[in-house]
């Protein structure tokens, strides 16, 4: 419910830097497919360092970081938004409706 309820919002490459001083969950898409879900990064003229990953990527764990990454190899990097005014209305109405369900007549 809390995909459907978030947005994802394309970084601009001069922003890369301004974007990793943000403590968000960050998607780094890299040119040969791959990509990053990460917490936590930092920005340099050449690169771009992965400090923390996400618990929601598969590598989470595992990985030993941090991971440097040439700057020329990210495609995209964007930044998952909450929409926490449709949150609030689609889980709203989910409790009103199984409310109504479990003790209707």
């Amino acid at each position: 419910m809390a995909t459907g309820c978030s947005r994802s919002v394309t970084i601009p490459p001069g922003q890369f830097e301004e974007a990793s001083r943000e403590k968000a969950k960050h998607r780094i898409e890299l040119s040969d497919g791959s990509d990053f879900t990460v917490r936590r990064f930092a920005v340099s003229d050449s690169t771009v360092v992965i400090h923390e990953l996400d618990s929601s990527d598969e590598r989470y764990g595992r990985a030993q970081l941090p991971l440097s990454v040439p700057r020329q190899d990210v495609t995209s990097i964007s930044k998952q938004e909450v929409r926490y005014q449709t949150t609030f209305w689609v889980v709203g109405s989910a409790l009103v409706l199984g409310f109504f369900l479990i003790h209707g007549d």
